[in-house]
């Protein structure tokens, strides 16, 4: 049971929420989930947050979902809260049933991460209660304007539940008449890890060749998306075949050279169990014969007999004559020591010997998450960076980034998205032994988009109208 407590959390507190060692008991308790719930109501009737209300909904989001992760009392507690799984469930019907949260021009509500935090919070929590709403987000139009580019179709749960809903029709087609929006392909392409999805995509003819023309697009951001749902549904699959082709027909190589040494020995078998009964039937004809190849085979013999004690006498004049140069090398060495035998004695018994110096063990370092703190990438710094790699499994990347700050990432994340093809065979340029894989470098393109910095709002337009009148009779 989690033990209640009565006084109020300190706001400024909050700061070190995402450390592991902070002690949940502390934050879990009724005062943390009654604020969390006004600020989703509040969010929910008014579709908007102030500043204050937008700092702790961020936090408190954050907070959940790192402390969910590992910690089944965190989940526990999480699944007992129904005011909080009832307000959720809420906000998540207004995305999906009216696009609420959205301004004129189609931005982000800024409060769309932290929701998404929530939300997986409670996929850590395997809660059903929501699985049904989600997925009425992410198989409409509106979710592609708003949460494409989080984690909810990350979520092998949340996968199944589309497809099992028969949702993936209305992603198809979406994804066929924004032929311009990178949206819909990447939700296919994260659905497409799904067996059952990638089974429905493939189906659709008319589907993979829309995607198919894509990869033509000039916008740089479709046709990436459009590469990598081709290479899901078709390349991914010709490319493993060559593969296990390839493999197959190394190993029926081994196979026959085997064969072909064991079909030597019943042929050599064959062939000895015969030589006695033609030396049977032959036996009177070579029995006059016999006597010349004695002669001959004592003959050479002897010869050869001649010819190894030779050898043998060459052989051991060259070990004398190695153990010789050994000898007269080793006395030179010990004439040269006796030169100086007492200097070096001397010296060696005078100067003490230094005494060896420990080696340093480095301490391990300790993972934290600080750059789940700010708001975006731009504020971190080369440990935040580190942070952000090592946190998200992308330990591949680190030699590489280890030395960049959260400006200098979101020039290399735009670089990699924009030119995936180049950027990839740069990055493993010089990685032989353990190269980038394209699950790393993907994966890294796509947790990276959560904190980029929000777009700069398009410059108004402002029309000046003049009317004319005609003038009255």
């Amino acid at each position: 049971m989690w033990k209640k407590r009565n006084n109020q959390i300190s706001f400024s507190s909050l700061s070190t929420l995402v450390d592991k060692d902070v002690d949940e008991q502390v934050f879990l308790n009724e005062d943390f989930s009654k604020e969390l719930c006004d600020i989703l109501e509040y969010w929910h009737d008014n579709r908007s947050l102030n500043q204050n209300q937008q700092d702790k909904f961020r936090k408190y989001s954050q907070y959940l979902l790192n402390v969910t992760k590992n910690n089944g009392e965190a989940t526990q507690w999480l699944n007992q809260q129904t005011r909080l799984t009832d307000l959720a469930k809420k906000c998540a019907d207004d995305i999906a049933s009216h696009g609420y949260y959205l301004d004129i021009e189609g931005t982000e509500d800024p409060n769309l991460q932290s929701f998404d935090w929530l939300i997986q919070a409670y996929t850590n929590t395997e809660c059903d209660q929501l699985i049904d709403i989600i997925v009425r987000c992410v198989s409409n139009r509106f979710y592609t304007k708003t949460l494409y580019n989080l984690d909810l179709v990350h979520s092998d749960d949340i996968k199944q539940e589309i497809v099992e809903q028969y949702a993936l029709p209305s992603i198809i087609q979406y994804t066929k008449k924004a032929t311009n929006d990178p949206a819909p392909l990447e939700v296919a392409y994260a659905l497409s890890f799904n067996a059952d999805a990638k089974k429905v995509f493939s189906e659709d003819r008319d589907f993979v060749d829309h995607v198919e023309k894509l990869r033509q697009s000039d916008n740089k951001e479709v046709a990436n998306a459009a590469y990598g749902v081709i290479w899901k549904l078709e390349d991914e699959e010709k490319f493993m075949k060559e593969v296990e082709e390839k493999k197959s027909k190394e190993q029926s190589t081994e196979k026959l050279e085997e064969a072909a040494g064991d079909k030597q020995k019943p042929e050599k078998a064959l062939g000895d169990e015969k030589k006695p009964k033609e030396a049977a039937d032959d036996g009177k004809k070579t029995k006059e014969a016999t006597d010349d190849e004695k002669k001959s085979k004592e003959k050479a013999t002897a010869e050869e007999k001649h010819k190894e004690e030779a050898d043998k006498e060459d052989e051991e004049f060259e070990k004398a004559y190695e153990l010789l140069m050994a000898e007269i090398k080793r006395q030179d060495l010990d004439e040269a020591a006796t030169d100086e035998p007492e200097k070096s004695a001397g010296t060696s018994s005078t100067e003490p010997k230094p005494e060896p110096v420990p080696e340093e063990i480095e301490p391990q370092p300790i993972q934290t998450r600080e750059y789940l703190t700010m708001s975006s990438a731009m504020m971190w710094t080369k440990e935040n960076v580190n942070e952000f790699l090592l946190d998200n499994e992308l330990q591949p990347l680190v030699p590489l980034c280890k030395s960049m700050d959260g400006a200098t990432l979101i020039e290399f994340h735009q670089s990699c998205q924009t030119l995936p093809t180049e950027m990839y065979s740069l990055v493993n340029k010089s990685k032989e032994e353990h190269p980038v894989t394209l699950d790393i470098f993907f994966r890294f393109i796509c947790k990276m988009k959560q904190y980029l910095p929000p777009p700069k709002p398009p410059a108004k337009i402002f029309f000046r109208y003049h009317f004319i009148y005609e003038n009255q009779k």
